[in-house]
C-alpha cells in the first residue's frame, strides 16, 4: 500500500502497527524531523525546468496546488524556480481543505483571472485528477510521479514526459 501523498497523519497511521492509537507524539516528532530535512534530496524531475521555461516563454500562466505544507511548498518553488514563475502557490493550509477539494485550485484560478475552459490542471495522482474534476477543469495526468497510470484513468490527457505538455499550447 502506498503510504505517501495523503498527509503526515495518514503516513504514520499506515506505517505504525495496526490499532496504534497514540499517534500525536510520533506525529510531532516526525513533523520536527521532516521540517529540517524535507529539501535534502528534493529536486525537479528531469525536463520540468525546461518545460516550465517554454510555457513561460509562451506567456502561459501557471500555479501550484500542493498537499505539501504551504511553507515547504513555497520554499521549494522559490529554490528551484524563483519567486515569480507561478501566479500563485498554494500548499496545505489550515484555512483550506486539502485536495481533492477544489478550494486551492479556485484560489489559483481567481488569481490567474482565467475562465475554467482555459485552464489545465496537471498532476500525478488520483487526488489531482479529482481536484480538477471538482473544480470543473480539464485534467492531465503525468506518469513521472510516484503513482501508477491506473490512478490517472479519468484524466482528459496523460503525458509520459514533461515536454509532451507543450503540444497543448
Amino acid at each position: 500500500k502506498l503510504k505517501v501523498g495523503m498527509g503526515f497523519r495518514n503516513l504514520l497511521i499506515n506505517s505504525l502497527p495496526p490499532g496504534t492509537e497514540a499517534i500525536d507524539e510520533p506525529l510531532d516528532a516526525f513533523v520536527k524531523t521532516y521540517a529540517s530535512n524535507y529539501a535534502n534530496k528534493t529536486k525537479p524531475y528531469p525536463g520540468i525546468p525546461e518545460t516550465l521555461a517554454a510555457l513561460q516563454n509562451k506567456n502561459i500562466a501557471m500555479g501550484v496546488n500542493s498537499n505539501k505544507r504551504d511553507s515547504y511548498t513555497a520554499r521549494l518553488i522559490e529554490k528551484f524556480f524563483g519567486a515569480s514563475l507561478f501566479t500563485l502557490v498554494v500548499g496545505e493550509r489550515s484555512d483550506l481543505p486539502k485536495k481533492p477539494d477544489p478550494a486551492g485550485a479556485g484560489l489559483i484560478l481567481a488569481a490567474m483571472r482565467l475562465a475554467k475552459k482555459d485552464v489545465l490542471f496537471i498532476g500525478d495522482s488520483a487526488a489531482d485528477i479529482q481536484t480538477a474534476q471538482n473544480a470543473g477543469l480539464d485534467a492531465a495526468g503525468v506518469l513521472w510521479g510516484f503513482r501508477g497510470p491506473g490512478e490517472l484513468k479519468d484524466a482528459n490527457y496523460i503525458f509520459s514526459a514533461p515536454h509532451e505538455i507543450l503540444s497543448l499550447f
